[in-house]
């Protein structure tokens, strides 16, 4: 549980309705740093007073959910199209029409119970299960040798049209978690649900079918805020109550057709009915909703004032697929040119905004999105005067069809551009956050940091709020991940750190000595994190090469430093110090998985110097609290770095961050925490590489000698004094939340 305010301080604080949705949540699934923000903040926002709800996959069988009786129907392509899963055997969805909404509030459900509802639908589920098995199994001996290389190939044959809600309560956090075959993998993006992935977002995108897992988790996610009572709780017009609308935070590229579904089906359905309709008209007194027309209206009426943010926890990553998935998404036509990489966004940012809309006829059917859907299957009703034949997006400039029929497949796939899902996000969202004040406006400055969405992060402003860490979870001091006798506080810091040492260095292999100093990396093995810099910088200093350059240059020229020393004559009695001492105290130990040649570096380079460098290419909870509990110094030196979990964990462990001057790095290493590089340059040019590897080599031999000293025992203090947790950034993500509220109430 985040350290947080408690809701009793201010009484008077209105209550606001929040859903993040997201594709992992610690501790049930874990790839990277976003599950650990989705574990803290809504913790820290509930503690405030807050109604939140987290919305993520079910990968796996998670003892401690239990099922909600709440199915959600679906709105997946028609039954006779097919959907590539890159394994040879086409993904068709179930023809077996909807079980429909079973409403928690109804009267006819309480009489029956939640026990009954619950057992029938595990039994309905194993027999799906069953068959899914079955068909996974035919698959797989009839296409071994294509699903060898496909990821997806453990995506079901057919794939039912509802979804149901599991559910567990931790926090004060309502953790709602998808359950649908299509999400019940053992892997996210491509690796471990539970921990340790191999993949990351960018190579995902290599993966088929994600866009239907990604698809059908948003629009569950819709459902759930629509039906469940806790987000429905005085929250009708009739009632009384002020607060507003409910305000959901989608969380990077995958949660962005979350945005698109509320923004082009949902709230311009609203426009298109009668506004004096009321929820009784919709919501019947059975137990489902009979037709999908009821279960819209539905949404209609209980989602038209909601407000949604985006945030970017890593703009790099973009969620790029080909033209051909836009048939597979289930969204009007009209949604294509905020998808589409190479149409006009300021034409979709200006209709969004005005609220005006391409279509002015509805579609006839009984889907979700049939009012303003046009599938491959079914006309589309375009008047004369329509915008969409005046301006002729790129989907209907490849068409040779006529203006009564919606383009196929084929002609989607002569589209210039892909389809890019974080730049629809962005300009369909509210508003935009992102983790870090620094990196927020780092992607608006810098072009090769706004990765081609500058333009539009500049017109649409983006608001940056530092993430904070889970202080209990990362506690020196109460940590179960370490041992006892190596638990430590300030107070016992130096003691704690130096048993943690010793033990790290017979775990791993290292030289045990003391008096090392210790640097750790914990993370992606990428150029990102500026691992070729400081594989190019290690063996010079282990090696014991001398400095290319005088020291006094290298200082104020190749790096900054926030120097804590006592007085210039301590620095260069320190500086003298290094370099008459012949004995090399410098060690590193590297925790990660990522590119393969530099998982082989680093193996190359625990061999050249034993027992003064070890690698592990390995993903390890327990292992990385061991490196930052142990270490005198972290280092990140990243390219970019959007905010900087492991430099916030490793100051809460009184590890010294060395660190690249970039985004959440440069916000968190303040005077007297740490030292900072100069940004490194992009990879590719060699004399640019030479002098980022003479500089980090340069603070890997300062920081050799200065371990130990007062200066770095100062330091250390001032890191483990440093306030780290979620309570200054939840002040402020309630203040946004609370804006975003109001925005459409009226």
């Amino acid at each position: 549980m985040a350290t947080c305010v408690s809701a009793s301080s201010n009484d008077n604080r209105e209550r606001l309705r929040v859903v993040f949705i997201s594709t992992e949540v610690a501790p049930w699934s874990k790839v990277g740093g976003l599950a650990d923000v989705l574990a803290s903040l809504p913790t820290a926002l509930a503690a405030r007073g807050h109604t939140v709800v987290t919305v993520a996959p079910r990968y796996l069988e998670y003892p401690d959910t239990t099922p909600t009786g709440i199915a959600v129907p679906l709105d997946l392509p028609p039954a006779s199209s097919t959907i590539s899963s890159g394994s040879g055997s086409p993904l068709k969805v179930e023809s077996t029409p909807s079980k429909g909404v079973t409403p928690p509030h109804s009267p006819r459900r309480r009489r029956r119970g939640r026990r009954r509802r619950g057992q029938e639908m595990h039994r309905q589920r194993e027999l799906l299960e069953q068959q899914v098995r079955q068909l996974a199994l035919s698959s797989t001996n009839n296409n071994i040798a294509s699903n060898e290389s496909k990821a997806s190939s453990s995506l079901p044959s057919r794939l039912p049209s509802h979804a149901d809600l599991f559910h567990t309560k931790q926090g004060g956090v309502e953790r709602v978690f998808v359950d649908h075959p299509a999400l019940r993998t053992e892997d996210i993006y491509g690796g471990n649900a539970s921990g340790g992935g191999s993949l990351t977002y960018m190579e995902a995108g290599d993966l088929d079918g994600l866009e239907l897992r990604y698809n059908i988790l948003c629009q569950a996610a819709i459902g759930a805020a629509a039906l469940m009572p806790e987000l429905q709780q005085n929250s009708d017009s009739d009632s009384g109550s002020t607060r507003g609308g409910i305000v959901f935070i989608a969380n990077d590229w995958p949660t962005a057709l979350q945005l698109l579904r509320l923004q082009y089906i949902i709230k311009r359905q609203r426009i298109n009915t009668d506004t004096g309709h009321s929820e009784s008209d919709s919501s019947p007194n059975g137990d489902s909703f009979s037709s999908s027309f009821e279960y819209s209206e539905l949404l209609t009426h209980r989602l038209f004032t909601a407000a949604t943010a985006m945030c970017i926890h890593n703009l790099a990553y973009q969620g790029m697929f080909p033209a051909s998935v836009f048939n597979r998404l289930c969204l009007p036509d009209e949604a294509l040119g905020a998808l589409d990489s190479h149409s006009d966004w300021k034409s979709v940012l200006e209709e969004l905004e005005t609220g005006s809309t391409v279509f002015s006829s509805v579609v006839e059917g009984d889907t979700l999105a049939a009012r303003c859907l046009c599938l491959p299957t079914k006309p589309c009703t375009c008047p004369e005067d329509s915008p969409l034949k005046k301006q002729q997006p790129l989907s209907l400039k490849a068409s040779s069809q006529s203006s009564t029929t919606s383009p196929s497949e084929e002609n989607f796939q002569q589209l210039v551009g892909d389809l890019n899902f974080m730049r629809a996000g962005l300009l369909c969202a509210d508003e935009v956050i992102t983790v870090s004040p620094t990196y927020a406006q780092e992607i608006q400055t810098q072009p090769d940091m706004g990765c081609g969405l500058q333009d539009i992060l500049i017109k649409r402003g983006v608001t940056g709020i530092m993430n904070g860490i889970d202080t209990h979870e990362w506690d020196p001091a109460s940590d179960p991940l370490l041992p006892k006798e190596g638990r430590y506080g300030i107070k016992n810091m130096v003691t704690g750190k130096a048993v943690m040492k010793k033990k790290l260095q017979r775990r791993l292999g290292l030289e045990e000595n003391p008096d090392a100093a210790l640097v750790v990396f914990v993370g992606r093995l990428t150029e990102q994190k500026g691992l070729d810099v400081l594989l190019g910088a290690v063996p010079t200093v282990l090696a014991g090469a001398p400095t290319p350059a005088p020291v006094r240059y290298q200082l104020q020229e190749q790096w900054h430093l926030e120097d804590l020393a006592s007085s210039k004559l301590d620095q260069r009695y320190l500086l003298e110090k290094k370099y008459k001492d012949d004995k090399n105290r410098l060690q590193i130990a590297m925790l990660g998985t990522g590119e393969s040649w530099i998982q082989a570096a680093l193996k190359g380079l625990e061999l050249s110097f034993q027992g003064q460098a070890v690698g592990v290419t390995a993903f390890s909870e327990e292992l990385a609290h061991w490196l930052l509990a142990a270490a005198d110094y972290v280092i990140v030196p990243s390219r970019f770095e959007p905010c900087g979990l492991v430099a916030q964990c490793g100051v809460r462990y009184g590890a010294v961050p060395l660190v690249a001057a970039v985004g959440g790095l440069k916000d968190l290493v303040q005077p007297g925490i740490g030292y900072t590089l100069r940004p490194l340059r992009p990879p590719g040019d060699a004399l640019s590489h030479r002098a980022d590897v003479d500089g980090l080599a340069e603070l890997l031999r300062r920081v050799e000698m200065e371990a130990g000293t007062y200066t770095h025992r100062s330091m250390q203090r001032n890191c483990m004094e440093a306030e780290l947790s979620w309570k200054k950034p939840a002040v402020e993500w309630e203040t946004v939340i609370a804006r975003l509220s109001k925005k459409h109430a009226s």
